[in-house]
């Protein structure tokens, strides 16, 4: 089964993926999820999570465990109010760049 596949499962709408990892809002199947080699695995269950892009991410476990991953930055240097303020500069970045009123201006 390729990755595209847990993407588009009904009812458990994909939140987030890379290459070999995908966030769902619900737990796969059991016959989706073994221990070998290229089967899927639970990494997390997530209590919170800030999702910016890929490999960028901050999640708070159900065993109050942090996790933060961020390609290109040192995550020493965030916490989740950093990945927040993250977040919303990027949400609103993109709007404002994929609006034609305002993206000519870059041009």
């Amino acid at each position: 089964m390729s990755i595209n596949e847990f993407k588009n499962i009904p009812g458990n709408p994909c939140i987030m993926s890379d290459t070999d990892s995908v966030v769902l809002p619900k737990p796969l199947p059991n016959n989706l999820v073994g221990k070998e080699l290229g089967d899927m695995k639970l990494e997390y269950i997530i209590k919170h999570g800030i999702f910016i892009r890929k490999k960028f991410y901050y999640i708070l476990d159900d065993n109050g465990n942090e996790t933060m991953k961020s390609s290109g930055i040192n995550s020493k240097l965030l916490d989740k109010n950093k990945y927040i303020k993250l977040f919303f500069i990027f949400f609103i970045l993109y709007f404002f760049l994929s609006d034609p009123i305002y993206s000519r201006y870059l041009e």
